[in-house]
C-alpha cells in the first residue's frame, strides 16, 4: 500500500511538472506576439501607441486566464502519458521543491508582467526591453523543466540514479537563481518608476499599482 502511494505521488509530480512547462511555453509564445506589437507601435502617435499597448496587455492576461482553465484537462492527458522511473527519485523532496519553485516563478511572472505593462512611466522601447528580459527568464526556466522531464521520464535517458538526482539538484538550483533574478529585476523597475513620479498623486497611483506600503 505504501509503495502504491509513493508511485501515485511520483506520477502526480511528473504531471504537474509538465503542466508548468506547458504554461511557460505558452507565456513565451504570447510574449513574442507582444514584442512584435510594441515594435510596430513605436512608429505611431503616442495616444495610439498607449491604446494599442493596453489592448495587447488585456489579450495576454485573458490568454493566461484561459491557460489556467485548461490545466485540469492538460493534467489528465499528461498523467496517462508519463510513467514512473523510480519512486525514490520522482517522489523525492528535491522534485517537489523543483515543482514548487517553477509554480512560484510562473505566478510571479504573471503578476510582474501585469503590473509593469500597466506602468506608463515606461516608454514603448522600455516596455519591449522589459518583455525581453522577462522572456529570457522564462526561457531559462523552460530549459530546467526540459532537464527534469528528461530525467524523470522513462526511456529518455540512460543514466544511474545518482546522475538523475544530480541533474534534478542542478535544475532546482537554477530555478532558484531564475526566481531571484526575476525578483531583483522587478524591484529595480519599481524603484525606477518611483523616481520618475512627479507628483504626490502619481506616487500614490504607483504605490497602488505595485502594492507598496506608504513610507
Amino acid at each position: 500500500m505504501a509503495l502504491l502511494l509513493v508511485w501515485q505521488e511520483g506520477q502526480s509530480q511528473l504531471a504537474v511538472l509538465a503542466l508548468i512547462k506547458a504554461g511557460i511555453t505558452k507565456a513565451i509564445n504570447l510574449m513574442d506576439l507582444h514584442l512584435q506589437r510594441l515594435q510596430n507601435q513605436a512608429l505611431q502617435l503616442q495616444d495610439e501607441e498607449k491604446q494599442a499597448e493596453n489592448a495587447l496587455v488585456a489579450r495576454k492576461l485573458n490568454n493566461i486566464i484561459y491557460w489556467s482553465r485548461l490545466q485540469r484537462d492538460l493534467f489528465a492527458r499528461y498523467y496517462q502519458e508519463l510513467w514512473l522511473p523510480k519512486p525514490a527519485i520522482t517522489a523525492s523532496s528535491r522534485v517537489r521543491q523543483l515543482i514548487s519553485g517553477q509554480q512560484e516563478l510562473l505566478r510571479e511572472y504573471q503578476d510582474d508582467f501585469s503590473r509593469l505593462s500597466g506602468d506608463h512611466h515606461f516608454s514603448a522601447t522600455e516596455q519591449a526591453y522589459l518583455d525581453q528580459v522577462l522572456e529570457g527568464i522564462l526561457a531559462a526556466s523552460n530549459l530546467d523543466l526540459n532537464t527534469a522531464q528528461l530525467v524523470l521520464s522513462p526511456g529518455k535517458a540512460q543514466m544511474t540514479d545518482g546522475e538523475r538526482l544530480t541533474l534534478i539538484d542542478h535544475a532546482c538550483r537554477e530555478t532558484d537563481r531564475q526566481l531571484a533574478s526575476l525578483r531583483e529585476f522587478y524591484s529595480e523597475n519599481i524603484r525606477l518608476s518611483v523616481q520618475r513620479t512627479s507628483s504626490g498623486i502619481n506616487l500614490q497611483s504607483i504605490r497602488n499599482l505595485y502594492g507598496l506600503s506608504k513610507q
